[in-house]
């Protein structure tokens, strides 16, 4: 988990972490943290929810942006759960049966950032790096050119190496 006190800093506070499935023991354990720190952004990876699963995953003071893999897929997925004292909107959501994606759009003291969480798990297919690097490339040009700043957070296996 990496975390930033919002108390001592002008930025979000946020704060992330892989849950390898949001069980509901987990989700009971993630809501005690937030209760602790309060960070404005909470970012998930391998959430491993489905749409009816999600609604059981409801957070008071918190709003919920999400990606589930597709196909049929076990596992993956991403969350943001972003505080309700933000202005924030899903702006984008992609999944294949390769990788997760969402971006959202959070004004904070009068200025806008994308944040975007990725997951993408170990491939030996060249293909799926290839696919994952080029909508992390496209997304990022739209998203500077349209004036966004941008947060990003991933966990993903590309080639060789773990991001």
């Amino acid at each position: 988990m990496l975390f930033r006190s919002r108390h001592t800093t002008g930025i979000p506070a946020v704060l992330l972490t892989n849950c390898r499935s949001i069980t509901l023991d987990k989700f009971d354990e993630l809501k005690l943290v937030l209760e602790e720190k309060t960070p404005h952004v909470v970012m998930l990876t391998e959430t491993w929810l489905t749409e009816s699963k999600e609604s059981t995953r409801i957070l008071d003071n918190y709003n919920f942006h999400s990606s589930h893999r597709s196909g049929g897929c076990v596992g993956g997925g991403v969350g943001i759960f972003t505080h309700e004292s933000l202005s924030a909107k899903t702006v984008h959501h992609h999944s294949t049966k390769r990788y997760s994606t969402v971006w959202v759009n959070i004004q904070h003291k009068g200025k806008s950032t994308i944040y975007g969480c990725i997951y993408h798990p170990k491939s030996r297919a060249s293909t799926d790096t290839d696919e994952i690097l080029r909508h992390i490339s496209e997304t990022m040009v739209k998203l500077r050119l349209c004036g966004f700043g941008v947060a990003l957070s991933a966990e993903a296996e590309i080639g060789r190496a773990h991001v």
